[in-house]
């Protein structure tokens, strides 16, 4: 989906990733993209368990808040969420 609307795509300088929108993601899109993003991050939410749903509503607030951002790797077609700390540094 993402890689037909990024110009160049597999031809970007090593490192170099896009930002892209989340509400240019379709739902299912990026539901997908939170759930790899906290499966990857692991389980460390603290003290208390967290369920699943609100591991995704702190996802998407972050997301809303600009803390996060979802990022395409057009070298690796891989789509991510990084917080925004570490988008600066790509």
């Amino acid at each position: 989906m993402l890689r037909s609307q990024v110009c160049g795509a597999g031809h970007a300088p090593e490192g170099h990733v896009i930002k892209i929108p989340h509400r240019a993601l379709s739902a299912a899109a990026l539901m997908g993209v939170i759930d790899d993003f906290i499966h990857r991050e692991g389980t460390d939410y603290g003290h208390r368990d967290f369920s699943l749903e609100e591991k995704r509503a702190a996802v998407r607030r972050a997301l809303d808040a600009g803390t996060a951002v979802v990022t395409f790797d057009p070298n690796s077609s891989t789509t991510t969420i990084v917080m925004a700390a570490d988008s600066k540094q790509r």
